[in-house]
């Protein structure tokens, strides 16, 4: 049996990727994919995410994290290296040429187990080691999430508001404390409930964050992190898990290599067999 790995997007929902910095995309990867990733990284992970590699501190009371889990999974790899998933990215970042980056699983348990706080807001290009900002990242629900699950929220058009600088440092530090002024300016994206394949499309610039998984359920999410094909390295080092791996890049190269492939206009074509 075939089918596409995910739904193409309107008009209307590249607009509007393009004026707030974000997008939900509803029923975004079809059934059988969706069932077949969610297996694969309860397969790396467990049933209740007991394996995960964050390992950082205070970020544990937020989620547990699984980096790259495409490294370890052609059927991760296949699907955020695919053309399909490349064409999308491409349409959101102007029909620029996009290269893949990254995967991650995110796993918010909730608060009542020790977990689940909310996810600091924050702008995912602050850690990057690229000279251009055309970064987007397709956030996929493996599971329903109610609206109280943790699910996304964003500032919307925070996209425009330029580079706000790194948070993380600590439990009361992000963006939006360092920046107060942002949620006057910006408004804050509505709390909703969302069904397993919903995704979020969001740009690099874009203030996010999640909110508390105050539900009983797990909340599993899969993100897959596009950029345009032209970017060219900084300098700024690799986090030590990549570091070896990429040291053939040189500053000003673009990311010619097998780990950053170009996945629009090339990628892994047709449907994939499941």
């Amino acid at each position: 049996m075939t089918e596409p790995r995910v739904r193409q997007v309107t008009e209307a929902e590249v607009a509007a990727f393009r004026e707030h910095g974000w997008v939900l995309l509803r029923d975004f990867v079809r059934p059988t994919q969706l069932a077949a990733l969610a297996a694969e990284i309860r397969r790396l992970m467990g049933t209740n995410a007991q394996r995960h590699k964050d390992g950082r501190g205070w970020l544990s009371s937020i989620w547990r994290t699984y980096d790259e889990p495409g490294h370890e999974s052609e059927r991760l790899w296949e699907f955020a290296t695919s053309a399909e998933v490349g064409r999308i990215g491409a349409r959101f970042l102007r029909d620029r040429p996009v290269r893949f980056l990254r995967d991650e699983v995110y796993v918010k348990m909730p608060t009542e187990e020790g977990g689940g706080q909310p996810t600091p807001w924050h702008q995912d290009f602050a850690y990057a080691n690229r000279d251009r900002s055309e970064q987007l990242n397709f956030w996929i629900a493996l599971a329903d999430i109610p609206a109280n699950g943790g699910g996304m929220r964003y500032l919307s058009g925070s996209h425009r508001a330029g580079l706000l600088g790194r948070s993380f440092d600590g439990e009361a530090d992000d963006t939006v404390t360092r920046h107060p002024e942002l949620v006057d300016e910006y408004p804050v994206s509505p709390q909703v409930a969302l069904r397993a394949g919903d995704a979020y499309a969001h740009h690099a610039m874009s203030v996010h964050g999640a909110w508390a998984n105050t539900s009983d359920a797990i909340r599993w999410s899969y993100t897959v992190v596009l950029f345009d094909a032209d970017a060219r390295y900084t300098g700024v080092p690799w986090a030590a898990r990549l570091a070896e791996k990429m040291k053939t890049i040189k500053i000003n190269d673009t990311f010619e290599h097998p780990l950053t492939p170009i996945v629009w206009p090339t990628g892994n074509c047709g449907q994939n067999e499941i």
